[in-house]
């Protein structure tokens, strides 16, 4: 209890960068006085690091952080489970600075020795160290992208992806900025890689958690989530592109994702569109939509006829009934608690998240 509050002071005092200048320099003497207090000197190192680096003083606080690893460096060998624990958390910090300078070869020997110590420490106290051997993967991973390694860098980040998407299953909400981060860069590498279908689905994962931490503190994640998007728009492009360049001279693509065999024969030459299809069949009718519609469209042309339907990538959709049909179209919607807006016929609504598991009397197959 009593360290506790020690703990509680140390922290309260170097809340800014003078008073943690003035604990380090505090924690140093009594180091020289006495080895027992180096692990203090070193716990107060790095949150000295910390503030120098909120002060913009980058360099300062890789300068800290060498003399953190030095003295846990030294003091591990005899007492490893003591020190190690800092010594991982101060070679991370240094990965984190240095890969803000571009320094990313020295960004790449911090995170792989910060990944080999949580590795070594997390089976005596996984719940402690689990989540932040994650994180050491996560940086691990970008290190070896930016270092020309993306074959290796890729399992890294996927590795890292599944550890976190297991602890946030226990804890969502305290999880959920590290997942939408591992599950981000993750996006990114893949769309690096060229595997654009799996790159696109990892990064439209990465805005929906983006969008849900937005919720709660509102504007902080707008930086992020417009790259996202970019990040989005730009591997669907590249992708289309490719798909583009191995189609016919007749064939239209609008997209990646390609329509059905028989769709193709009756759709004027359009063979791929801009999300993924299923081929629904329901009611006497049948066609290739966007799959987030499938289960609406399935049960919509029980009460009407529709012309086409589109979805975007952020969670809208429209269908357009044939003329003299859009009222009950718009009372079916409704049904499903889902609010319409006409415009010109043609019904715009947001997508519930239920909406592609909504099944009525349907075939449905990719």
């Amino acid at each position: 209890m009593a360290r506790r509050w020690v703990d509680k002071l140390v922290r309260w005092a170097m809340r800014d960068l003078s008073g943690a200048e003035e604990m380090a320099v505090r924690a140093r003497r009594l180091a020289a006085r006495s080895p027992r207090y180096e692990h203090d000197l070193t716990s107060v190192l790095l949150l000295l690091a910390q503030r120098q680096v909120e002060a913009g003083r980058p360099d300062d606080a890789l300068a800290t952080l060498a003399e953190a690893v030095q003295v846990c460096r030294r003091r591990a060998d005899g007492e490893s489970a003591r020190f190690e624990p800092n010594l991982a958390a101060a070679l991370r910090s240094r990965s984190l600075l240095h890969a803000e300078l571009g320094r990313w070869e020295h960004a790449l020997s911090a995170a792989e020795q910060a990944v080999d110590l949580y590795r070594r420490l997390m089976p005596g106290d996984p719940e402690r160290f689990e989540p932040r051997y994650a994180n050491a993967l996560d940086q691990f991973g970008i290190c070896l992208s930016e270092c020309d390694r993306l074959e290796e860098a890729v399992p890294v980040a996927e590795r890292a992806v599944r550890i976190v998407r297991r602890l946030s299953a226990g804890s969502p909400d305290e999880r959920l900025p590290d997942l939408a981060r591992c599950v981000q860069n993750l996006g990114a590498l893949l769309i690096d890689a060229r595997r654009f279908e799996e790159g696109l689905h990892a990064t439209e994962e990465a805005i929906r958690l983006r969008r849900r931490l937005d919720r709660d503190e509102p504007g902080r994640y707008e930086t992020v989530l417009a790259d996202l998007l970019r990040n989005r728009d730009l591997c669907l492009t590249t992708w289309t592109r490719h798909v583009a360049e191995q189609a016919a001279p007749d064939e239209v693509v609008l997209g990646p994702y390609p329509l059905c065999d028989a769709c193709k024969q009756v759709n004027g030459g359009l063979v791929a569109v801009r999300h993924r299809q299923v081929h629904v069949r329901a009611h006497g009718k049948e066609s290739c939509v966007d799959q987030g519609l499938a289960g609406i469209m399935a049960g919509l042309w029980a009460v009407c006829d529709t012309t086409t339907c589109c979805e975007d990538e952020d969670g809208r959709a429209y269908v357009a009934p044939v003329a003299g049909q859009a009222f009950a179209a718009e009372e079916f919607l409704a049904g499903l608690g889902i609010r319409v807006e006409n415009e010109g016929g043609a019904l715009y609504f947001a997508l519930p998240s239920s909406a592609g598991s909504y099944r009525m009397d349907s075939d449905a197959r990719p």
